[in-house]
Parts: structure tokens; C-alpha cells; sequence
């Protein structure tokens, strides 16, 4: 059964068009493509094009960070911990909150997320221990860890969206005036980027990270911070529901799955 997902749809209507099968799995979060002798699935959100342990390394913020910091690319630091023993009693004198305290009196204000998570869930601003205690325990009620980082004031965050290593849509991601996060699913708006100039330099620092990980297909996300263009993070599943909004845009995102399609079912293609 196939679900009623934007991007379901548009792949549905490349498979009726180059013939290939298209079943779904799991209401419809599973699709499974049949073309000549070769299956392939799409999971939710992350297509078999690259390696999964790849993609597992961009989803996971702080192994992220550390691996985009050794290889000296321009990043917004995060710190892993992992879900303590005793989170009923956690305390910010508890020794697995010592680092992050640490933090948070040195920044004065941080920001603490699920390590694994998406869509700025469960994402929150910190300004003392008892926001900190308090946000922590919601996070470890659904996550097994979470990730630290220092706030930085963002006047401008970005999405740079690569296949096949080449940049083919950058957009602004305009946050909504009542929150402090660029998340289109918070409101956020999305405008796409036409200065020459200033594409030309995410595509450079986005195009930088993804090839550092040994990515072909992913979406990097940017912030401005103090004019410095840094990492935020990189996102190893392609989601365009909440862009897609008028049919130009329809039509852009229709060109990119069949790109990634082609891709697929291609002799280049050589995870199975």
C-alpha cells in the first residue's frame, strides 16, 4: 500500500513513466522498486545510494561534529551523552551533566538536542540548570542520547541539497517570527538563493562536509553566525514535503527523485 506523502507520489509517477514496479511497505513508509532484474527499497526518507554506515554517521550529531572538526571544516560543535542510569533523579550536580554545566556557565546559554533526532523535536534553548534538568529528562523519556552545543545567534541558516556530489537546490530557510529555529516544520519559510556569490559558497563549504563523509546524496544545512558560514548538520534523508508548495517547486523536486532514481537502477550505483 503506498502512503500520501508528497514525495510518494512524485515516485510513483516516475515509476509509472520509466516502468518500473512500485509496492509499499509499512503503510507506505517502505517502498520497494522493481525494474528489470534489480529491487531496490526506499526507506522513509533515505534512498540506496550510499553506504549506511555513512548515513548513519551524518544522522549522529556529535560523531558528526567530531569527524567534521578533524578534518578542520567550519562546524557548530556538539558533545554527546548518553542516557544516565538514574534519570528520575538526574541533578545538575550529577556527574554525567558535569561537562554540560561546565558549558552552560562558561556560554551562559547552550543548546541541547536528541543526538539522533529530526525536524528541531525536541530541541531546546538552555539558560540554567533547572531548564537544563528539566529539558534533558523529556529528552531521554524518548531518546537514549542527546547532544550538546554552544547557541550561537543565527542571522541566517541555509540548505545546500547534493546528488551525485553536485549541488542542485540551495534555499534560505527563514525562521518564523514567534520561534528561535529554521525548521520548515516549525513554520520556518523557504526561500530559494539566487546571488551567484553566495551559492557559489555554500555549495563550496557544503560540497566540502558531504565529501569529507564520502556522501553522494544528502542535504547539508548551513548557519551565518557572526558572519562565519559553519556546519549545522548533515541529513542523510532527502525530504522536500514542507518546499514543495507551488508547482514551479513541484517541478524542480520531480527532476531531482528521477535524478536519484536513474541513480539507482545505474551500473554506477554500487551499494546493492
Amino acid at each position: 500500500m503506498l502512503d500520501s506523502r508528497f514525495s510518494t507520489k512524485i515516485i510513483n509517477e516516475i515509476c509509472q513513466r520509466k516502468k518500473i514496479i512500485l509496492k509499499g511497505y509499512a503503510n507506505g513508509w517502505i517502498l520497494e522498486l522493481i525494474h528489470k532484474s534489480k529491487t531496490k527499497y526506499i526507506f522513509g526518507y533515505k534512498f540506496p545510494i550510499d553506504e549506511s554506515t555513512k548515513q548513519m554517521l551524518c544522522d549522529d550529531k556529535s560523531a558528526l561534529s567530531e569527524k567534521l572538526i578533524n578534518s578542520k571544516i567550519e562546524c557548530v560543535p556538539h558533545y554527546f551523552l548518553m542516557l544516565p542510569t538514574d534519570v528520575i533523579h538526574l541533578s545538575s550536580n550529577d556527574k554525567n551533566l558535569m561537562k554540560i554545566t561546565k558549558m552552560l556557565k562558561k556560554q551562559r546559554v547552550i543548546v541541547i538536542k536528541p543526538n539522533n533526532g529530526t525536524g528541531g523535536e525536541h530541541v531546546y534553548k538552555i539558560s540554567n540548570n533547572d531548564e537544563l534538568i528539566t529539558r534533558a529528562k523529556i529528552i531521554f523519556t524518548h531518546y537514549s542520547s542527546l547532544a550538546y552545543s554552544p547557541y550561537y545567534s543565527i542571522s541566517h541558516e541555509y540548505r545546500v541539497v547534493i546528488i551525485n556530489q553536485k549541488s542542485v537546490l540551495v534555499y534560505e530557510k527563514i525562521r518564523a517570527t514567534s520561534e528561535w529555529r529554521h525548521n520548515l516544520g516549525l513554520g520556518a519559510k523557504s526561500v530559494d538563493i539566487t546571488n551567484i556569490a553566495l551559492r557559489s559558497k555554500l555549495n563550496k563549504l557544503a560540497l566540502k562536509a558531504a565529501n569529507a563523509i564520502g556522501i553522494k546524496f544528502c542535504s547539508v544545512d548551513i548557519v551565518q553566525a557572526k558572519n562565519q558560514l559553519m556546519i549545522l548538520e548533515i541529513n542523510s534523508g532527502l525530504m522536500f514535503e514542507k518546499y514543495s508548495q507551488n508547482n514551479k517547486r513541484k517541478l524542480i523536486i520531480a527532476k531531482i527523485y528521477t535524478q536519484i532514481i536513474d541513480y539507482m537502477f545505474s551500473k554506477n550505483n554500487l551499494v546493492n
